[in-house]
This record gives C-alpha cells, structure tokens and sequence, in this order.
C-alpha cells in the first residue's frame, strides 16, 4: 500500500513539472516568435498557412536545441 502511493506522489509530482515545462515552452515560444517578427518587421498575419507552419516549427526546433540567444554582440 505505501509503495503504491509512493508510486502516486511521484506520478503527481512528474505530471506538475510536465505541466510547469509546458507554460514555460509556450512562453519561450511566445517571446521567440515576437522578436522574430520585430527583427524581420512582419506580423503573423503576413505569413502563408505553410509560413507559419515553418516559423512554428523554426521556434519548436530552437526549444529542442536548448537555444537562447543567436545575436552576435560585440
């Protein structure tokens, strides 16, 4: 019975933080897309359903990479 809801707690506790990683990919998602659009000087709307699907997809892989910042300061 103890090992059960052991195995419960942590089941809980995986599925908060799979939630938490959710709200912060969508916000890195968010913010990504926005400086995108303000660097190039285009809104959303510009875009072909495929545009977007591309853009959509262009932020997912820089999740998946781990990417922050790709600017070249000096």
């Amino acid at each position: 019975m103890e090992q059960n809801e052991t195995r419960d707690r942590d089941a809980m506790q995986l599925i908060e933080d799979v939630k938490q990683k959710t709200v912060e990919y969508k916000s890195d998602a968010d913010y990504m897309q926005d400086f995108i659009m303000e660097s190039v000087g285009l809104s959303t709307t510009s875009f072909s359903s495929n545009g977007s699907s591309c853009l959509k997809n262009l932020v997912n892989s820089s999740l998946a990479l781990d990417l922050k910042d790709t600017s070249q300061t000096r």
